[in-house]
């Protein structure tokens, strides 16, 4: 990987009759924002999480949608406003293929491991907390769950979370700058058990504090990896919240100044590339969404820093995002 590495159009996913498939020959979307959904007419009205279980070769994703008329889950009556999930094969799509038949009142979270078998969402609906319910991979309905590995305050307004393939989980807040982490239960259990996540971190620029985290994601090695807005950095910590000196003996690294930059999710692959999804001066143009630089990183064999690119989303790339190596 360096700063020369560009990511191409492979394919892009499409639907006939019902049925979904991979068009090789498709051309990559120009778009940068949802349209105004507005009228009576059925739109998309947010885009939630997407998520990779690799090992499976599985691809979830969550969105919202209006004048929907769906029963809402859990019940009968019919829910106009809806939030969904679904998931879909990488390689075949209905080997994976699982849809939601009912609709969700709040923006579901999804969080698959990258290596493993292990993939998760978080149910917002309940009144009593926030669970962590597992996903049953292969084809069939998505159907919400009763059991759960892992819970949340209720009142904690989580907005992403990651989950450690080891057995670990982490959220975050936006608005309050929390991180809450802990243990997933080795099987299902009844919600009352399930283990709970304890808060950590708040609102702050020193290490180990938090400044408008926008996403997290877990590390191969067990780090959890939080993208901070207003700090504009990437922040690493472990499960108990402790800061981890991940990136050349720091615990975290700064990214690059930019004018209105606005950071919007971060993933890490098997192999320990970690992307920095982002955009500047307002994102809505392509052009916005590109930039290279290099930054020193975790050493590697030779200890030299690694390159790091913030690819623009044309017919060339495929994602906008920072690129850095842990290896």
């Amino acid at each position: 990987m360096t700063a020369a590495t560009r990511y191409r159009l492979a394919a892009r996913l499409s639907v006939n009759g019902g049925s979904y498939s991979w068009n090789p020959h498709a051309v990559a979307s120009t778009a940068v924002a949802l349209p105004n959904p507005g009228g009576a007419t059925p739109a998309i009205t947010s885009l939630n999480a997407l998520t990779l279980q690799d090992d499976l070769l599985a691809l979830g994703y969550a969105w919202g949608a209006s004048n929907q008329n769906i029963p809402i889950c859990g019940g009968t009556a019919p829910l106009q406003n809806a939030y969904f999930v679904q998931n879909i094969g990488t390689a075949d799509p209905a080997a994976q293929y699982r849809v939601l038949g009912c609709g969700l009142v709040a923006a579901p979270l999804l969080a698959y491991a990258a290596t493993g078998q292990a993939g998760y969402y978080l149910d917002t609906q309940g009144s009593g907390g926030t669970y962590l319910r597992p996903v049953d991979f292969g084809a069939g309905p998505f159907v919400p769950g009763t059991q759960s590995v892992a819970q949340f305050p209720v009142q904690a307004g989580l907005t992403d979370i990651g989950v450690d393939p080891r057995g670990e989980v982490a959220a975050i807040a936006r608005d309050s700058a929390v991180l809450a982490a802990g243990a997933v239960a080795a099987v299902p259990v009844a919600d009352v058990q399930a283990p709970a996540a304890q808060p950590h971190a708040g609102q702050g620029t020193r290490i180990g504090l938090l400044g408008n985290p926008v996403a997290v994601a877990a590390s191969p090695s067990g780090a959890f990896l939080v993208l901070e807005q207003a700090n504009a950095r990437v922040q690493a910590f472990d499960a108990s919240g402790n800061p981890v000196p991940l990136f050349a003996g720091q615990p975290s690294f700064a990214l690059q100044a930019a004018t209105q930059p606005v950071y919007r999710d971060i993933a890490v692959s098997g192999d320990g590339l970690v992307y920095v999804l982002g955009s500047q001066n307002g994102g809505t143009a392509p052009s916005d969404f590109s930039s290279i630089y290099t930054i020193p990183t975790a050493p590697r064999s030779a200890g030299r820093p690694a390159s790091m690119r913030l690819g623009s989303p044309s017919r060339r790339t495929t994602a906008c995002s920072h690129l850095i190596s842990m290896r």
